[in-house]
């Protein structure tokens, strides 16, 4: 044929949407492209190994005459940045140990930081086991984990008893107001706390409703 369509598809948890077909070539020859993108909040380096693993399987089903080349992997980007944090954060926490410093790293929300790098409470944990450095901890703010993960309690009784949470902060959920407004209900969240027997400070960072 003298040329074909290039198809991108793109899901999300609340609909599928294929844009209009446009024309595609590849070095120069017709092509089909299929676009992979992840569902909001998803693992986009687990999703690039998924997408590796079943391309190589279907390798050997393709029609003959028929190429299969990768254009990009955006997955292979996101574990060089990550690899590049977590050796960024060893030297970090090496220099700060000389000094008897602490150093914290928190996910935050994408809704009031766009694009920020960690969003969530086991990445951020995975990142400090992987990194090892007893001065390497997490700063768990409940307002972001709600609105990224959600399940606050359980969070706390999976994270608090690890050690590795070394500040906890809180304010109103959505708006991030004082904190006894909102849709977390705090003084049950402290009992917990103090029943995980986490000792450390607990700091309030919101937006006063009064300006």
């Amino acid at each position: 044929m003298p040329w074909s369509w290039a198809i991108f598809a793109s899901a999300s948890k609340s609909n599928h949407t294929t844009p209009p077909a446009v024309l595609m070539r590849y070095d120069g020859r017709p092509a089909i492209g299929l676009g992979i993108s992840n569902v909001l909040g998803g693992n986009v380096v687990q999703m690039g190994d998924a997408v590796k693993q079943r391309l190589s399987e279907l390798d050997g089903q393709r029609p003959v005459g028929m190429e299969l080349n990768v254009v990009s992997y955006q997955s292979d980007s996101v574990r060089a940045a990550v690899d590049n944090f977590v050796a960024n954060l060893a030297w970090a926490a090496a220099q700060a140990a000389t000094a008897n410093i602490e150093l914290l790293i928190e996910p935050i929300n994408l809704r009031d930081v766009p694009h920020y790098f960690l969003n969530r409470q086991d990445e951020a944990h995975a990142i400090v086991a992987e990194v090892g450095a007893p001065n390497l901890k997490v700063q768990m703010d409940l307002y972001h984990c709600q609105i990224v993960e959600g399940d606050v309690a359980t969070k706390l009784r999976k994270y608090l008893p690890t050690g590795r949470v070394a500040h906890l902060q809180i304010a109103g959920v959505p708006e991030r107001r004082e904190p006894d407004r909102g849709e977390l209900y705090h003084p049950y969240l402290f009992a917990l706390i103090d029943e995980l027997g986490y000792n450390d400070h607990i700091g309030c960072e919101y937006r006063p409703a009064a300006g």
